[in-house]
């Protein structure tokens, strides 16, 4: 069996020695031995990497470690996971925006509600539903179009600066929405990041929004931030932490994806940010008078359900 010395030591202290930085008091132990498998962690690395620095928890149920660590850690020594698995369908999702399309998005709940529900549509529109005894809560075919956008000179040098030595991390929640974090120590996750451009591009005078929706990748969407900017009399998409990512880890070409591209119509806008709660987390538009973590999209009162959003695309409608 390959060891962590063997493969990947330089890598694994590079990550801990920013995983280090963070607190345990921030951190969710809650994730034992076997659940480290699906970051592609074995017993074996966890051991070695628990004598480089890795964070761990003995209790009366046994050792457990924090996903957010075990998801840097996998993504940086390059392990076969679930969530690279899920980073390949997020590249096929940009390289589609290119062509015209006609998607089916459905919401599922695991289990029945059991009661009304609220339900977050497209462009931040919430439709209330008698769904007790459905777990199909809502379905939609949208049409989107295609296109290659590059943003202009002003932008291009925004997503320059901002992005200047920034890593992608998966950071703790007490640190996701932490702008000046970001900033001194050049790591980010895409919410966190969306945020601090934004918070850039007004700065320098130019129109920006947050956006909370759907990363449009198939067979399932992932909940996901983006900024937004003005141009051209309307707003467009701008992630270009999320093109890195893709660049570096999954196989998205960087010479057809630098990061002044917008991905257009893979992302799916649900609603813009309205504001900031007291740890600095977004607080939806759409929501005026609720707070919400996570992926408030349906929701009954103040609880919200876990949804999974099936994607489903047809044959390209055109080609660019």
């Amino acid at each position: 069996m390959m060891t962590l010395v063997q493969q990947a030591q330089w890598d694994a202290k590079r990550v801990l020695a920013e995983l280090c930085k963070v607190a345990d008091h921030h951190r969710r132990f809650c994730v034992d031995a076997q659940g480290a498998a699906l970051y592609g962690l074995s017993r074996q690395w966890l051991d070695e990497l628990k004598v480089l620095g890795l964070a761990s928890r003995q209790d009366e149920a046994g050792e457990c470690f924090d996903p957010d660590d075990l998801y840097n850690l996998s993504l940086y020594l390059r392990l076969p996971s679930l969530h690279k698995l899920a980073m390949r369908g997020w590249c096929s999702a940009f390289r589609d925006s290119e062509r015209d399309r006609c998607i089916e998005i459905a919401y599922a709940l695991e289990h029945a509600p059991g009661q009304s529900i609220t339900i977050l549509l497209p462009d931040g529109k919430l439709q209330e539903c008698d769904a007790q005894d459905q777990t199909l809560v809502y379905s939609e075919q949208l049409v989107l179009a295609g296109q290659r956008r590059l943003l202009p000179g002003p932008i291009q040098e925004l997503i320059e600066q901002t992005c200047a030595g920034m890593h992608f991390f998966m950071l703790h929640d007490a640190l996701r929405w932490n702008l000046e974090y970001m900033v001194e120590h050049k790591v980010a996750e895409c919410g966190g990041f969306s945020k601090l451009l934004v918070r850039q591009a007004l700065a320098r005078g130019l129109p920006a929004r947050q956006v909370f929706g759907l990363l449009l990748s198939t067979p399932y969407a992932t909940g996901h931030y983006w900024a937004e900017l003005w141009v051209d009399d309307q707003w467009v998409v701008v992630d270009p932490l999320m093109i890195r990512l893709l660049c570096t880890q999954a196989g998205l070409d960087e010479a057809r994806w630098p990061l002044h591209r917008s991905p257009t119509s893979a992302l799916l806008r649900l609603s813009t940010v309205d504001a900031y709660d007291q740890d600095g987390a977004p607080c939806l538009r759409c929501f005026a008078d609720k707070q919400f973590r996570q992926l408030p999209v349906v929701t009954a009162g103040s609880r919200q359900y876990p949804v999974s959003f099936k994607v489903m695309v047809q044959a390209p409608i055109s080609m660019p």
